[in-house]
């Protein structure tokens, strides 16, 4: 499938880097839906080019080859994440061979399965090969794209107190520890998560491993890094009031009615019955707090008791930087549009001079 394989260079990492490479932050955490439907739609169109370069002719929106017609039919299973691709014979339905590709990356596709007829001389191995390497350059791409867009969007800032940190838990022996500890800023209203290189890194990497059957990592990691929380709903709100550590279980969270995605995201990066919350310091309307397992605090309380007034003559000498960042941040978090997950939602797709995509949404 040489001549294959030189088709799919148009679907490579490169052309997706470009394509994603000048969206914002905005853009990304907005647009996700369409950006993954497009790809959707590059996946089929790719795989017909692939029969094409067989021999295969097109008549409208089917394929013909020896007198035989077909139609490359699509859907997509939100729960379970699965494309399933399936080149139909509407001449005479035959048995069909299946391969079922793990593609678990970045995005929304978590497995490929592609459904040719049994009678076919085509490799359905390399086929699903060049698909599912498509998949993974354009997640690969996105990925990097985020990242990048997100990092020149955050602050210096909390490099350097993420830096103090992990310095702390290296000099006490700890450093199995190291990343597990996540800031929080607060105003009067609302909290984000303070996310450096390496802690967005991390989170991303965290999601990927532990892949959620209905939930992509890139949802999650754009709930995690742009939904606010409602600060009066906090357990940091509580833990401010009074100054004192203060830990809690995730289902009695006060915020999931009004923050259910960034809970779902939290509970997922912090995998343990518990958090404990960790009240660093607060400045006008500005407040520091520090988030992990409730497993971990007898090992964290003391290493983060120990830099607390080094943390806190950081958050005062930058809390004015700090302000400016989250009202930066404040104009793209409007909650992103995604699907609603429900059973099962097709995506048909006709190539030609029609394009179908049914896909329920709120």
């Amino acid at each position: 499938m040489t001549e294959q394989n030189q088709k799919s260079n148009d679907y490579s990492y490169t052309r997706y880097i470009q394509e994603y490479g000048s969206l914002t932050v905005g853009k990304i955490v907005t647009n996700f839906s369409s950006l993954e439907d497009s790809l959707f739609l590059d996946i089929v169109e790719n795989m017909r080019f692939q029969f094409e370069s067989l021999g295969f002719e097109s008549e409208g929106h089917l394929l013909r080859h020896s007198d035989k017609h077909y139609e490359i039919i699509v859907s997509f299973v939100y729960s379970g994440r699965t494309l399933h691709i399936k080149l139909k014979d509407y001449d005479n339905p035959q048995k069909y061979n299946a391969v079922n590709k793990d593609t678990s990356q970045f995005g929304r596709i978590k497995n490929l399965i592609i459904e040719l007829p049994e009678y076919l001389r085509v490799d359905i191995n390399e086929l699903s090969d060049v698909l599912a390497k498509q998949i993974k350059d354009a997640y690969s791409a996105l990925e990097t794209s985020f990242i990048h867009t997100f990092s020149e969007f955050q602050h210096s800032i909390f490099k350097r107190l993420y830096s103090i940190l992990d310095g702390q838990l290296m000099s006490a022996g700890k450093e199995r520890l190291i990343g597990s500890v996540w800031l929080v800023l607060f105003n009067e209203d609302i909290g984000h998560y303070c996310f450096d290189d390496q802690m967005l890194r991390q989170a991303i990497e965290h999601f990927k491993v532990r892949q959620d059957e209905d939930i992509s990592p890139l949802e999650f990691s754009i709930w995690i890094t742009t939904n606010p929380l409602p600060f009066k709903q906090t357990l940091s709100f509580e833990a401010l009031k009074d100054d004192c550590i203060m830990s809690h279980k995730w289902s009695k969270a006060k915020y999931i009615s009004a923050a259910h995605d960034f809970w779902k995201a939290n509970k997922t990066l912090i995998p343990s019955d518990s958090y404990t919350v960790n009240p660093i310091f607060k400045k006008g309307e500005y407040s520091l707090t520090a988030a992990y397992a409730a497993e971990d605090e007898k090992d964290l309380n003391p290493e983060i008791k120990a830099i607390k007034p080094i943390l806190q003559q950081q958050f005062v000498e930058n809390v004015k930087k700090s302000s400016v960042w989250m009202k930066l941040l404040d104009q793209i978090t409007t909650e992103p549009k995604h699907p609603v997950i429900t059973a099962v939602k097709d995506v048909a797709v006709q190539f030609g001079a029609e394009v179908t995509a049914r896909i329920l949404k709120p």
